[in-house]
């Protein structure tokens, strides 16, 4: 597939933070092309957006200004990059078309699959399984090469709240918004343990820690003890979306009350605010270095945050 470049990045003119959130961030818009995106990933320089409406994989390459599209089907939320060539998609709902497991070689432009059943959330585990998170609770394990199921089992979630899923070395994690998170491991996948947090994800792994947070508060797990060691309140929000953590930092997808997008940056060490960036709907976040990427939902677009200086 030939690369098309994308359109020129538009700078939107510099957003006001908050009067608690002194630093004015500076964000770049780059449209994405597709609709509805959801979730990112960001390897070797490229931004990878899955978008759910639009059942596209959209490969961004900022500094270039160029994009690379790909057909995987609608309803795609979560994207992983375990090499260059070999690009993972976790889709809730097939229509019919493809697979949950989308497999996407980018040297080649071809897209497969894997019958897994629906995936609300995934991640790699140390040894190179997959491991998948379905939206009534099923867990679905897949070997490193990618060819076959090697294990099921199920946990309790509530399906009607938002799921998500990290893997810590050979663990993984898995809750919905009200559940304890559970501990899941072994050949054959069974929960080892089960962990109280207070309720809330997303999840995210930092600093050997699995991270998650709900409206008022973020939270870590210590997977060695399997116990709560780290406890930030958070205030002025009303909804989680997503979060990423890295270099001491918490950046928060979010609304406030009356469905008021937002992102905001948390300093781990103090709870400081360090900045905070209206947008409509921020589904999806991460860090990569000085960078924060943010999807936005309803705007069909990626945003890049520049981090403000520690």
């Amino acid at each position: 597939m030939t690369a098309t470049p994308a359109p020129s990045p538009v700078l939107p003119s510099p957003t006001a933070a908050a009067a608690s959130t002194p630093p004015t961030l500076t964000t770049t818009a780059y449209p994405v092309g597709a609709d509805g995106p959801i979730g990112l990933a960001v390897a070797d320089g490229t931004v990878w957006v899955i978008a759910a409406d639009g059942g596209r994989l959209v490969a961004v390459d900022p500094v270039a200004g160029t994009s690379r599209s790909f057909d995987v089907g609608p309803w795609g939320t979560h994207v992983l990059v375990p090499d260059p060539d070999e690009v993972l998609v976790a889709r809730f709902d097939t229509g019919g078309v493809g697979q949950p497991l989308a497999i996407v070689t980018p040297s080649s432009g071809v897209v497969g699959g894997l019958a897994t059943g629906s995936l609300a959330g995934f991640d790699l585990t140390s040894d190179g399984r997959l491991w998948g998170l379905g939206t009534e609770g099923q867990v679905v394990v897949v070997d490193a090469a990618r060819t076959q199921v090697v294990g099921r089992t199920a946990i309790d979630v509530n399906p009607n709240e938002h799921l998500d899923a990290v893997a810590a070395g050979d663990a993984f994690f898995a809750s919905s918004d009200t559940t304890s998170v559970r501990r899941l491991e072994g050949e054959d996948p069974e929960v080892t343990a089960e962990i109280e947090t207070g309720g809330g994800i997303p999840l995210s792994l930092a600093g050997g820690l699995v991270w998650g947070a709900r409206a008022d508060e973020l939270w870590a797990i210590d997977p060695a003890s399997n116990a709560v060691t780290e406890r930030n309140a958070l205030t002025g929000l009303a909804e989680i979306l997503d979060l990423a953590v890295d270099g001491g930092r918490a950046w928060i997808a979010a609304r406030k009350p009356g469905r008021i997008g937002v992102v905001v940056g948390l300093e781990l060490a103090s709870g400081r605010v360090v900045g905070e960036v209206p947008v409509a709907l921020p589904a999806g976040v991460e860090i990569d270095g000085d960078t924060v990427w943010v999807v936005n939902y309803d705007g069909d677009e990626l945003l890049r945050i520049d981090q403000p200086p520690a």
